[in-house]
């Protein structure tokens, strides 16, 4: 289960609409004009949920296996959405598979814990800092978030055991992990809706893609790590996995996917809305490890409260499309830009 709750009681996983009849939509037609037939409903078919686009796969292992029959039902990886039409010759390949590498949430919050500070890579997160990360309290529309800088101040006292190692590798963390995961819900949740209200604009405040919008006070400006500050002398540590069970996600095939058209239901075509567009996201999702770990200790810092904002601002926006997507996407018309 992720931040944005997809445990929750959403009907019939977006495609269905619960608004009253005679309610103004964002097509500018009544509800009850507007509803958009589940292409699902037919003899056989399967009934599309919010866990069929939400990040989680049932079985995961660091190099997932290849698929021995369909993409239903293949071999020890369930995919991540079951609305995939392939040609029988390619069944060795699914576009979701770019994902498999991505430990769901919870697991990789966990399995990046996993480590005591007595054993290599030494793991050392604060438990102010691993709550803030995992158990968000607000709701608070556009709510900025926890104080990040104070809560990785502790990386920079003399408590801190290989504080700059762990800073490194919560960065790996949130840029190749925390945000993919954000994105991946975001993006189906805004599929569910596009596909809901096909005449929707665009601009929409809680797309992925729209950081930072209206929350901060001037556009961002990407810097790569090779040209951030530099570490002098060079910092001397290793490359390794963030994980215990999982080799460090790659940020190619992250970047791959989110490049590449969505699945969609069979019949159904992809909402042009849908098509990512870029942002200073894509610079964090793809950058290389060994240029991260040589940005100097301080630029590191300013460096994971920004994507930690970012982090906090993508799962924050999953909580209200989830809330809108429970309301039948009544409201919606209150994001757009």
């Amino acid at each position: 289960m992720s931040w944005t709750g997809f445990g929750h009681r959403g009907g019939r996983g977006g495609f269905g609409s619960d608004r009253h009849r005679g309610q103004q939509d964002l097509d500018g037609q009544s509800n009850q004009a507007s509803q958009v037939q589940d292409p699902t409903d037919q003899p056989g078919s399967v009934t599309p949920r919010p866990s069929d686009y939400n990040n989680s796969l049932t079985s995961r292992s660091p190099r997932p296996p290849p698929p021995t029959s369909s993409i239903v039902g293949r071999a020890n990886v369930e995919p991540r959405c079951q609305f995939s039409v392939i040609n029988q010759k390619n069944l060795a390949y699914h576009p979701d598979d770019l994902l498999n590498g991505i430990p769901e949430h919870q697991k990789s919050v966990a399995d990046f814990n996993w480590n005591s500070p007595h054993q290599f890579p030494y793991r050392n997160i604060p438990s102010a800092l691993l709550t803030a990360m995992t158990e968000p309290k607000s709701r608070t529309h556009g709510d900025p978030g926890p104080n990040w800088r104070a809560l990785l101040s502790y990386y920079s006292s003399p408590h801190a055991t290989e504080g700059l190692m762990n800073l490194q590798d919560l960065y790996l963390y949130v840029t190749r992990v925390g945000i993919p995961n954000a994105v991946i819900d975001n993006r189906r949740l805004l599929l569910h809706f596009y596909l809901n209200k096909p005449r929707a604009p665009v601009a929409i405040k809680l797309r992925y893609d729209r950081w930072p919008g209206a929350y901060e006070p001037q556009q961002e400006v990407y810097i790569p790590p090779t040209s951030a500050p530099q570490a002098s002398p060079r910092n001397n540590v290793p490359v390794h996995s963030i994980f215990r069970e999982y080799p460090t996600p790659s940020g190619a095939s992250f970047a791959q996917w989110l490049h590449n058209p969505m699945n969609v239901p069979p019949g159904t075509v992809l909402p042009v809305q849908m098509q990512h567009r870029g942002s200073v996201l894509d610079g964090y999702i793809n950058e290389d490890e060994i240029a991260v770990r040589q940005i100097a200790g301080q630029a590191l810092m300013d460096r994971i409260v920004r994507v930690l904002k970012l982090y906090w601002w993508l799962w924050m926006a999953n909580r209200w499309l989830v809330g809108y997507q429970d309301r039948g996407w009544a409201g919606m018309e209150r994001e757009v830009l």
